[in-house]
């Protein structure tokens, strides 16, 4: 077998060509480096905290105290808001909310980009998954409806009420990153040992956020070629920027943020990130499978053998051939690669209805209710707790 790279899992060429973009771009960030780099501020902060609950509401008990009277605070507490309350200048917040118009417009095909092809095709690096296995991660159906419960919840806090500071978008990141915490915390003392450097990899480093971060921005925009959408260059740039944003409140120093470099930057450090790391091996089988099967069917078996085969098809839409023999997805019957390629169509046009003069406006507000109302049944269907949410902020 000849040997994989980053072709073999990322057709840059086809997305050059298709996005018409530079066809051999370059950039500054020294993923190697960043494995042994954590988030020592949020980290001090995380560790000085009298939790009363579980990780997500660490960030909740933070703000209580500052509420409170900032002399409660610890000075790692303190150093911490002082970080995430600051806007940085290179903030632009109506890039920003085009950004989230951008996801609006495009939500239903966004979502299949991040389940089938981010998240389905990400299990792809066993440091990475060895990590997500010790913690329960997508183990079991249960934890993999709280963990797509937590992620949904997050981008639609985000796409919702924006990123403002005090705003729902705004805390539900720094709840994410405070979670990031708590896995570090647990994992340090089993840290993974690099062979060549004989150092130790830090659990969820800088380099496995910015891998995480790409899968919301860049792994996006490329992959919503496959639903035949192709964002203009300005709608690139404002969904990048707005991810920039999010990178760093998550935890993402803006030195080693990709995306503060523009969108043909976020694709080289795509490549490269997937060159370097992608090495698909039974535990990607495992828990892409898991994923899947869970997605099928309540129960996460494969019962529910149509769904199954339909989820299965659909992914391999996205996915490489090699990447999706990797992953030992089974080959799909040509009824159910025709239902794959109709489920797609369906989410183009369903897409197109957001750009649409004269009624765009009217879908993109459907959509949004829709979404709330749908994340309020989840939340009280599973009994996840969940922060009162304000009003729709429209214009941030």
């Amino acid at each position: 077998m000849p040997p994989l790279t980053s072709a073999t899992w990322f057709d840059y060429d086809h997305f050059s060509r298709n996005l018409n973009i530079c066809s051999n771009p370059t950039h500054p960030i020294p993923l190697n480096d960043l494995l042994y780099t954590g988030d020592p501020i949020a980290d001090a902060a995380y560790t000085s905290v009298k939790r009363s609950g579980p990780p997500y509401r660490t960030f909740d008990d933070i703000l209580v105290k500052r509420d409170s009277g900032n002399h409660e605070l610890t000075g790692a507490e303190r150093a911490f808001l002082r970080e995430v309350e600051h806007v940085p200048e290179w903030v632009d917040w109506d890039k920003v909310n085009r950004g989230r118009d951008v996801f609006w417009r495009n939500m239903g095909a966004i979502q299949v980009v991040l389940l089938y092809a981010s998240l389905a095709g990400g299990f792809s690096i066993p440091r990475v998954n060895d990590v997500l296995i010790r913690t329960g991660y997508l183990s079991n159906p249960r934890h993999i409806n709280r963990r797509l419960l937590e992620t949904g919840q997050m981008i639609n806090d985000i796409m919702q009420h924006g990123l403002r500071p005090g705003s729902d978008g705004w805390k539900s990141v720094l709840r994410v990153r405070f979670l990031h915490c708590a896995v570090r915390r647990r994992q340090l003392p089993e840290k993974t040992e690099d062979t060549v450097n004989s150092k130790k990899v830090i659990p969820i480093n800088q380099t496995d956020l910015i891998g995480t971060l790409l899968g919301f921005q860049c792994s996006v925009i490329t992959g919503l070629t496959y639903l035949w959408i192709y964002l203009t260059p300005s709608e690139r740039d404002d969904y990048t920027h707005l991810w920039r944003y999010v990178g760093y409140l998550i935890g993402v120093k803006e030195e080693n943020n990709p995306l503060a470099h523009g969108f043909e930057a976020t694709c080289a450090c795509l490549r490269d990130y997937l060159e370097l790391y992608f090495v698909p091996d039974h535990t990607s089988t495992q828990l892409s499978q898991t994923l899947l099967k869970t997605v099928s069917s309540s129960d996460g078996s494969k019962s529910n053998r149509p769904s199954y085969e339909l989820n299965v098809s659909i992914t391999r839409r996205f996915l490489s051939p090699e990447l999706a023999d990797a992953l030992e997805l089974p080959l799909p019957t040509l009824r159910y690669r025709l239902l794959a390629l109709l489920f797609c169509w369906v989410v183009w046009v369903f897409g197109l209805l957001g750009y649409l003069p004269g009624i765009g406006g009217r879908v993109i507000e459907g959509r949004k209710k829709r979404m709330a109302r749908i994340m309020e049944a989840i939340n009280s269907k599973s009994g996840q707790p969940s922060p009162e949410r304000g009003v729709v902020s429209k214009d941030e």
